[in-house]
């Protein structure tokens, strides 16, 4: 992955960490051709999710909503609900990459070390992953990781702002953080 190819210009307002995840891994393997402000206006159209007004804000707080009821109503959690609409390609984005693995817990207990051990081989060979950790008074937040192989190293792109933290850090977020959840996305290998 070229970690100088994943957008930092987006950057997350409300309770919307999941599908903005989704949304830049997607920008990404597209080239940049899906962009991550579109496959958020995109999630509002198919779902219909009737934001209160026009601001980022109530745009992203419109699909929060709609995405915690459905996934509560379905009994899935959130990243199951990211495959299945990627696989049913929901929002336009299926020839760009495929959901190679996926481990979620279902009780929000962290998941065995050997994921983030497994993770962290698997994502030097390629791709990108959005995973689930708790931040913090047990609140849960997604960021996307990947491995630079020019730079040398991982990195995090988190679609938060947080104080005093860049959206794009060269860290190994694996090695010393439990995750809950994860769907490791590889590009399509496309037939001559």
């Amino acid at each position: 992955m070229n970690s100088s190819k994943i957008d930092i210009i987006y950057t997350q307002t409300g309770n919307v960490c999941v599908f903005a995840s989704y949304s830049i891994i997607i920008n990404y393997f597209s080239k940049g051709r899906k962009k991550i402000t579109a496959l958020l206006n995109k999630y509002v159209e198919v779902y219909n999710t009737n934001p209160t007004g026009n601001s980022a804000l109530q745009l992203e707080d419109s699909i929060y909503h709609h995405y915690h009821s459905y996934c509560k109503a379905n009994k899935l959690r959130g990243f199951e609900f990211i495959r299945d609409q990627h696989l049913n390609d929901k929002f336009s984005t299926y020839n760009y990459c495929t959901p190679k693995i996926i481990a979620v817990n279902n009780n929000h207990t962290v998941l065995p070390s050997h994921h983030n051990i497994s993770l962290r081989k698997k994502l030097k060979r390629g791709g990108l992953a959005m995973v689930l950790y708790q931040s913090g008074n047990k609140l849960f937040h997604s960021i996307v990781i990947g491995f630079d192989k020019r730079k040398g190293g991982f990195f995090i792109r988190n679609p938060q702002q947080f104080q005093n933290h860049p959206l794009l850090s060269r860290t190994d977020f694996l090695k010393n953080n439990d995750i809950l959840e994860y769907i490791l996305f590889e590009r399509i290998k496309r037939r001559n």
